[in-house]
């Protein structure tokens, strides 16, 4: 494996690891009146976001380079494709659409994060925990 696939199995592994803390952290939080948790929890799924982010930027690098180390780009690309195509292929395949969807559901749960969850201070920690508890299913 080599750096590129390193780098984006790392960042998937991390964004399930900071969505997990995001369920933890604000489920804590309400429990024991804690609203730094709940704000923590609230970033984490920021960081999720940036992570998948980072990960769908390391496919699309890898599909555009032709960088046949990761699984995917062997399965759904080849060097006779024009770019365009290359993009395409980046949620063609079970695997590029997961990843696709999650990152396109990361990003609108961090918008959500950023500019509901505080306006709602009753139900940040609910709202925070089941932002978390998607990203990680």
């Amino acid at each position: 494996m080599n750096l590129v696939a390193t780098l984006g199995a790392s960042a998937l592994l991390t964004a399930l690891a900071a969505s997990l803390f995001a369920v933890g952290a604000a489920v804590a939080g309400q429990r024991l009146a804690r609203p730094a948790l709940i704000e923590a929890a609230r970033r984490a799924i920021v960081v999720t976001a940036a992570l998948t982010t980072l990960a769908i930027g390391v496919v699309g690098y890898a599909l555009l380079t032709d960088d046949f180390s990761i699984a995917h780009v062997v399965a759904v690309s080849s060097r006779d494709m024009l770019p365009h195509m290359k993009w395409a292929a980046l949620y063609s395949g079970q695997p590029g659409s997961l990843l696709f969807w999650t990152w396109l559901l990361s990003l609108m749960l961090a918008g959500f994060a950023l500019i509901t969850v505080p306006r709602i201070p009753w139900g940040a920690a609910h709202a925070t925990a089941a932002s978390g508890a998607i990203l990680a299913a």
